[in-house]
């Protein structure tokens, strides 16, 4: 609740950024390691981040995410790791020493959450993230929502948090929340916030 220091790590297109900027208090920091894919999304996606990037609020900084993580210890509400599949220059994101260096620059209930693969197509990959989040987070759950672009159309979704359930937060909350910031979605609410980390036995079994 109240997280005003946000990072973003990755997320080009501005949709995360985007999201940030809609509750008043946050001071988002994004770091993207390639200038060319914001302003590629810019050009051919703008309803995506609809203006973020223009906002005086927004710091954007050009660079590896792993190595500003490490650089920039302590003071974050909330980290989004907004970033590709767990192959190739993003695969430092998904290590147990990643985690170590976000886990310091949290503040004491601080959170982060991470998109975690698809867990139809990419089990393994799941599994061996969450291994590495529960060595460092004393709180770690995984929820699902849809994403038709990418293969399976289901992907999942990870919170390490250092004191916060996401599970117990009461729908009347959310609510209440969401109306004092005044947010509309045409996705998310309280029953859907409720409703993600209920899992189909299949997955609840790959993530136990």
């Amino acid at each position: 609740p109240g997280a005003k220091r946000v990072l973003i790590i990755g997320g080009g297109d501005g949709g995360a950024l985007r999201r940030v900027l809609e509750h008043q208090q946050s001071e988002p920091v994004q770091v993207e390691l390639d200038s060319a894919v914001i302003e590629a999304c810019r050009q051919h996606m703008p309803a995506v981040s609809a203006g973020a990037y223009d906002n005086p609020r927004a710091r954007v900084v050009i660079g590896d995410g792993i190595e500003y993580m490490r650089n920039n210890p302590g003071g974050f509400d909330l980290v989004i790791i907004d970033s590709t599949d767990p192959v190739g220059p993003a695969l430092g994101l998904f290590q147990e020493s990643f985690y170590r260096d976000v886990a310091s620059a949290l503040a004491p209930n601080g959170l982060l959450v991470a998109q975690s693969s698809s867990p139809l197509l990419m089990a393994k990959e799941l599994q061996a993230q969450l291994a590495n989040l529960r060595a460092v987070f004393p709180i770690v759950r995984t929820y699902l929502g849809m994403a038709t672009g990418y293969p399976g159309g289901v992907w999942s979704y990870t919170i390490g948090s250092k004191q916060y359930d996401p599970c117990l937060v009461s729908a009347e909350s959310i609510e209440k929340r969401l109306a004092a910031e005044r947010i509309s979605s045409r996705y998310y609410s309280p029953e859907v916030h409720q409703a993600a980390f209920v899992l189909p036995r299949f997955i609840a079994d790959i993530v136990s």
